[in-house]
């Protein structure tokens, strides 16, 4: 009997990955954040790191963000879409399968009708020639 289900089987590895340390500095004398007009920014940005300050009003905002992970993202994103794409194929083929088993029945049973079809034919005529 056969089964039409799929069936997915997945590994997970785990390795360190040696990511490169990236830093930016940004100095900014006090005297000038009270100049800067409204809206306006200091940025820094060496590598992934990005280092943004603001003064706004009698607040200052200091923002700092590092996408050192994006090579992670990118290789996992890699092996989603290979596995996506696997898993695909693999429908395919029992789509494909399946389709080919549907067209042997209907060739069997269409045989066995003709079959069945002249059987009985040819048993009415042997009646005739009898009577």
């Amino acid at each position: 009997m056969r089964s039409d289900s799929l069936r997915q089987v997945s590994h997970l590895t785990l390795r360190t990955t040696a990511i490169p340390e990236s830093r930016t500095f940004l100095q900014v004398p006090a005297a000038d954040l009270c100049k800067l007009p409204a809206a306006a920014v200091y940025t820094s940005k060496s590598g992934q790191a990005t280092a943004t300050v603001r003064f706004i009003r009698d607040t200052l905002y200091v923002t700092a963000t590092c996408d050192s992970l994006q090579q992670l993202v990118y290789e996992y994103q890699q092996q989603i879409e290979k596995i996506s794409l696997s898993g695909q194929n693999s429908r395919k083929e029992s789509k494909k399968e399946a389709v080919f088993f549907l067209i042997i029945q209907g060739v069997i049973l269409i045989s066995f009708l003709t079959f069945a079809r002249n059987r009985i034919r040819d048993s009415r005529w042997v009646k005739e020639q009898k009577a």
